[in-house]
């Protein structure tokens, strides 16, 4: 609990300086939610087409994986429906059907020291700077 308020700011810090910014989840205390909006306008300027847009997003994932940035997962945004035994999803792998923008989640894990949470959010910041390049 002494560290998640820490975690959440330190976040939301490196959210805005990439041009990001940590979603309003008031019934999720130790889930958070960041953008990738800046990420996303960044590959529809390169190429206007969704499918970049997404593979810019799923790249920023690997990224965060390859560089030990562990527990987040990143949602680009889906515009297709998938059909699950009747039941149709838009934007399959959200937190909700058709979210309007890509985003990444991060949780703040119980037991997780200052300096663990420090080293993550340290990652993220690179690999945000990285993926902007």
């Amino acid at each position: 609990e002494a560290q998640l308020e820490g975690f959440r700011s330190s976040l939301e810090d490196v959210a805005r300086k990439h041009g990001e910014r940590l979603l309003d989840t008031p019934h999720n205390r130790i889930s958070f939610g960041v953008t990738l909006s800046a990420l996303a306008a960044k590959a529809r300027r390169v190429k206007d087409d969704d499918n970049a847009v997404r593979d810019r997003c799923t790249k920023f994932g690997s990224m965060l994986f390859t560089r030990c940035v562990s527990g987040t997962r990143v949602v680009a945004r889906e515009t297709d429906a998938k059909d699950i035994a009747g039941y149709s999803f838009v934007g399959w792998g959200a937190s909700c059907d058709d979210y309007p923008e890509p985003y990444f989640t991060a949780a703040c894990a119980l037991g997780a020291s200052g300096r663990e949470l420090a080293d993550f959010v340290g990652r993220l910041d690179r690999a945000f700077g990285q993926a902007h390049k």
